[in-house]
């Protein structure tokens, strides 16, 4: 019974657990490390802010002003998009390296289609926390920290992170409170605004989800069943089945098919070694001026996932990291 028993759980152990801790130690200087300066206080906030991320990540990232009420998902996206390239020169190379180990293995974690890289991923989290102690100091490794080396096991076990996450159920929670209309009998009036919700009988989700278009002319967007493309830049990027950087440019139903057209990225590089190859977590880094200037047709089974592209310079350069839920896996 006991091994039924989760603690490696993705909101708390991760987001508000390991990556919350390392975030307010820096920006409050708590728990053995350093606190950021002003200049860095402020540089990191107006970083944050200027990050546009998709349209299917609720949240916009705030300041660090406002870090005492983030809430789980916005520590999630930071530790997933904005974490490896805001704290780039922000922390000491030690402190970075060992944020690449806990960004890297939570990554890996968080899809089956990187099920293959696990064992690696585990290793990482393993040295994460061995780690933590010698940088950070032995007396702050909380039982957070500590649990992370369960993770892993537990991901065998039941599968990937998001499948154990407790964001459905706090969800949940949320409408529940909702149906409350007073402090009298708060209990019975949940459970009888939920037996009246069962005698509605709500049509089955469609498990055969067919992609669609909406709009016209040089607005069209195209609607898949986990995310959706437009012709805007935090919705325009995604990587093909042939691991090709693509920027969308639009989409149209042609006979009982949808065909997607773009333009590829030219070139691109990888955008880290350490601790583990990017291109084996399909993140990469390249210049989106440097686009193809024809136009490619692509099938929608083409499409592996949609990107996330985080500038990094005025020039152009940019680094695209995969929008995690939307990564083709044969599971």
């Amino acid at each position: 019974m006991v091994q039924q028993v989760l603690i490696g759980d993705r909101l708390h152990a991760i987001d508000l657990g390991g990556m919350r801790r390392m975030l307010q130690s820096w920006t409050f200087g708590f728990w053995g490390a350093r606190k950021w300066t002003e200049s860095e206080f402020k540089d990191i906030s107006d970083h944050l802010e200027s990050i546009a991320l998709p349209s299917e990540i609720h949240r916009k990232l705030r300041r660090l002003d406002d870090l005492k009420y983030w809430k789980g998902t916005e520590y999630s996206s930071f530790l997933h998009y904005a974490g490896f390239v805001v704290l780039k020169g922000k922390i000491s190379d030690e402190q970075y390296d060992h944020f690449m180990l806990y960004f890297c293995a939570v990554t890996l974690f968080s899809s089956n289609a990187y099920k293959c890289h696990w064992n690696v991923a585990g290793q990482m989290m393993e040295q994460f926390v061995i780690d933590y102690a010698k940088i950070y100091g032995e007396g702050y490794v909380s039982s957070n920290i500590h649990n992370l080396l369960h993770v892993h096991e537990e991901l065998v076990q039941f599968g990937s992170l998001y499948t154990i996450a407790a964001y459905p159920f706090e969800n949940a929670l949320q409408h529940m409170k909702h149906l409350v209309r007073s402090g009298w009998k708060n209990l019975e009036q949940v459970r009888n605004r939920l037996s009246e919700l069962e005698l509605f009988n709500a049509p089955d989700e469609i498990e055969n989800f067919v992609c669609y278009i909406s709009g016209h002319s040089d607005n069209v967007t195209l609607h898949m069943k986990d995310y959706k493309l437009q012709n805007n830049f935090r919705n325009s990027w995604f990587l093909s089945t042939e691991y090709e950087v693509i920027k969308y440019c639009s989409a149209a139903r042609v006979s009982s098919s949808v065909k997607v057209t773009g333009q590829k990225l030219l070139e691109r590089e990888e955008c880290f070694v350490y601790p583990y190859s990017s291109a084996n977590m399909f993140i990469c880094q390249g210049n989106i001026n440097n686009l193809d200037a024809t136009t490619t047709e692509f099938d929608t089974c083409s499409i592996f996932c949609k990107l996330v592209a985080l500038p990094i310079a005025l020039n152009g350069e940019t680094k695209f990291v995969p929008l995690i839920h939307t990564i083709k896996s044969e599971d």
